[in-house]
């Protein structure tokens, strides 16, 4: 018998019990007010969650933009380089020294407790359990978390949220903090994470975003504050996005008369160049056809950008460069390059072996 219902007649604590429990395989789909979430489970413990939102996912490598754990342009690195070798993200992640093991761990917990969170505030929705469904099947890196322990703290939160809902109703609450507070108190680790974003007005969803701890963590910490004097809300719109300015000019037609000019002569520069570059090409290149050579060029470019990929990736993975070209060879074209190690295969040499 398939497990599905709604949350109205079997709320989210008790099917995750029941998967646990009974120690099911498989995966969790919940869908309610536009959004969904999905859960993996092996033998009833929590292996990973995915959280929707409106139709959009977002991915752990958005997520350490965000939240400021990674700077955008290495995150951006990273991917280019999982996506040329084929290396999972999470993978290069660890090897590459840009995150430790314990640290993965314990960012892939938080992001499951956040969406368990989000989960246990929703009154109606629907749910559907696939046994055979599998959940990041092609990641070599996994968390195992005992499912009892999720359920028993989205309880907890579950009791405090009431409080917090009725203090932020709205996620564009804008918050401005005291100059001259009454009190002086110690913050936790959480508090003092979410002060440093209030230097400036902000609204609630936007300190959430940024805090890098997630929801639920963040309104307590908020929640807190409010409580002790030491933010105000602020009354009115959100504060406003700065945008780029857009710059108006006039130009005049003598103005348009020499940018034509340059236009011009810069294409017959162009031209001349090409042809001229046919001509040597024919004279001191006889084993290549002229109309070929432009095309084999950027062919070998794209070949040596996607072997020195490779090679980069094999060095994160294995803390060396490789023997040989044929441990890079699935993930890119070798046969036109000559390639040694050096220095014990901390660095190598690279050469382009000539056509004949």
């Amino acid at each position: 018998m398939a497990l599905e219902g709604t949350l109205k007649d079997f709320g989210l604590p008790d099917v995750l019990e029941f998967i646990a429990q009974n120690r099911k395989t498989g995966v969790l789909r919940v869908q309610g007010k536009g959004n969904a979430a999905t859960i993996g489970f092996a033998e009833g413990q929590i292996i990973g969650a995915a959280y929707e939102e409106k139709g959009k996912h977002e991915p752990l490598a958005e997520y350490l933009i965000r939240s400021g754990k990674l700077p955008q342009e290495k995150v951006m690195q990273i991917l280019d380089m999982a996506t040329t070798t084929q290396f999972p993200f999470e993978e290069i992640l660890l090897k590459g020294g840009y995150l430790k093991e314990e640290d993965l761990t314990e960012l892939i917990r938080f992001k499951i407790q956040d969406i368990m969170d989000e989960l246990f505030s929703w009154k109606q929705g629907t749910y559907t359990f696939d046994p055979e469904g599998k959940l990041y099947s092609e990641s070599k890196f996994h968390v195992t978390l005992k499912t009892e322990g999720l359920i028993m703290e989205g309880l907890r939160r579950l009791d405090e949220w009431p409080r917090i809902q009725e203090a932020f109703p709205s996620m564009s609450v804008v918050l401005r903090k005291k100059e001259n507070p009454v009190l002086e108190v110690q913050l936790t680790e959480d508090e003092a994470q979410v002060a440093k974003l209030l230097a400036t007005d902000q609204t609630v969803k936007g300190i959430i975003d940024k805090s890098g701890i997630g929801k639920f963590r963040t309104l307590a910490a908020l929640f807190r504050f409010l409580e002790l004097g030491l933010v105000e809300k602020v009354e009115g719109k959100p504060p406003p996005t700065k945008k780029a300015p857009i710059v108006a000019f006039k130009v005049s037609w003598a103005t348009v008369g020499i940018w034509i000019g340059i236009v011009c002569l810069s294409a017959a520069l162009l031209f001349g160049s090409y042809v001229l570059g046919n001509l040597l090409y024919s004279a001191y290149m006889p084993t290549f056809r002229t109309s070929q050579l432009p095309l084999a060029r950027l062919r070998q470019d794209r070949d040596l950008e996607s072997l020195r990929a490779a090679l980069g990736a094999y060095c994160i993975t294995h803390g060396r460069y490789p023997d040989s070209l044929q441990k890079v060879e699935p993930f890119a074209k070798v046969s036109r390059f000559s390639y040694a190690p050096l220095d014990t295969n901390r660095t190598y040499s690279l050469s382009i072996v000539e056509q004949k």
